[in-house]
């Protein structure tokens, strides 16, 4: 505990004060970033960092108990994991927006190569041979023509012959082309002979393979975009439930470690026993706030659906235990008496200690802060119930909520 009638006693606390400040605006600014990156936020990340730096060292340019050194090593500790968890999480960030981006310029570049490549390509090569079709039919009408000429002296009915040989393959032909210029990629043109007709339903026909290979190629560009596309939702989705989760999990134990160091701070006649105890809970909060960041670090394991449980056997009254150390500070703010009482006879729970000390963290923070002033709660850990849930009962005639813990 700071003593304020100390000579530098008002400094200290100045310090100290400021120091909380500036933890809590660099937190904002990591949390402003992740949900709309600015390098402002960097920026202002920076300028705490630096003044944090300042108030700390007007704090320790004064003659330091050993509770006020451990207490600003625990305070500068839990600043520089936040500042060291906020610039990866921030480079994260940093890498989805160009992943997007990237992926973006993809999509433009191939609706350029779509428009600009292909599509001329095709129409060309469409333009070129309905061209070559309609010159084939002019030499094959003139010819038609002459033999009209000659049959008339030969006779009509050899002219007839000759004039389906020669102008039916032609006309089939420019029906083929037709379809193909309306899009029926599947036309194709039967070559019956080997002269110039036969090589002309050839290259038709090559041309319209090429079209449906190229159109073929542009359905699958599309389908592999589309997986793409939803992809990406998903991974934004990801990066939602990330920043909810991670927001919600690391105010707890900061919330724990402000509590105790505000008691710390302001309250006035706090025994050595007192002091040790919040002491020590800032430490365990601590320890806790390192390994909820080392969680954060190894995000990539959660999107891979490859989550680590630490489960071994613990000890139940140890788990109550910490979740009940971790809530003393926000109790003492309302004025709250809290109590645990233990049946001797508890097995060890298998189970992951810090996954399950959030939970009842969490639930006893809630119930702490819908709980009104001044209030005396105990809570029973029992061996005889079948589940391990809470459970609340109506105030007792004294007016103290009772809850039991089974």
């Amino acid at each position: 505990m700071i003593d304020r009638d100390a000579p530098d006693g008002l400094l200290k606390l100045e310090a100290v004060l400021n120091m909380g400040i500036r933890l809590d605006k660099a937190y904002l600014a990591i949390q402003s970033y992740m949900a709309s990156p600015d390098l402002r936020f960097r920026e202002t990340v920076r300028e705490e960092q630096t003044e944090f730096k300042e108030f700390e060292a007007t704090f320790r340019s004064s003659q330091l108990s050993i509770s006020e050194e451990l207490m600003v090593g625990v305070i500068d500790d839990v600043f520089l994991d936040v500042v060291a968890m906020g610039a990866r999480v921030m480079d994260q960030v940093d890498e989805r927006r160009i992943l997007l981006v990237d992926l973006a310029d993809d999509l433009e570049e191939i609706d350029r190569i779509v428009i600009e490549d292909i599509q001329p390509l095709i129409l060309a090569e469409t333009f070129e041979a309905l061209d070559g079709a309609e010159a084939s039919v002019d030499v094959a009408t003139l010819a038609v023509f002459i033999l009209i000429a000659l049959g008339v002296v030969v006779g009509g009915g050899t002219a007839l012959i000759v004039a389906r040989q020669i102008v039916n393959p032609i006309v089939r032909l420019t029906n083929v082309a037709v379809e193909l210029g309306k899009g029926n990629l599947g036309a194709r043109a039967s070559a019956e002979t080997n002269d110039e007709i036969g090589t002309l339903a050839n290259s038709f026909n090559q041309m319209g393979a090429a079209r449906q290979r190229a159109e073929n190629q542009r359905v699958a560009l599309i389908a592999e975009l589309a997986a793409q596309n939803a992809e990406l939702a998903q991974l934004d989705e990801l990066k939602d439930n990330f920043l909810s989760s991670v927001s919600h999990e690391l105010r707890t134990p900061l919330t724990a470690i402000k509590g105790s160091a505000e008691i710390l701070l302001d309250e006035d006649g706090v025994t050595e026993e007192v002091q040790n105890q919040f002491l020590t809970i800032i430490n365990v909060e601590s320890d806790r706030l390192t390994r909820l960041i080392n969680d954060v670090l190894d995000l990539a394991r959660y999107e891979a659906d490859q989550e680590i449980w630490n489960d071994q056997p613990n000890p139940m009254s140890d788990i109550v235990g910490s979740a009940v150390a971790g809530i003393q500070s926000l109790a003492i703010q309302k004025h709250l008496d809290v109590s645990v009482s233990l049946d001797s006879d508890l097995s060890d729970v298998w189970c992951d200690q810090d996954k399950i000390n959030q939970v009842l963290t969490n639930l006893l923070s809630n119930a702490i802060k819908f709980t009104s002033n001044a209030v005396r709660s105990r809570y029973l850990l029992r061996s005889h119930l079948p589940l391990v849930a809470p459970a609340v009962t109506p105030p007792s005639r004294s007016g103290s909520p009772i809850t039991e813990l089974g």
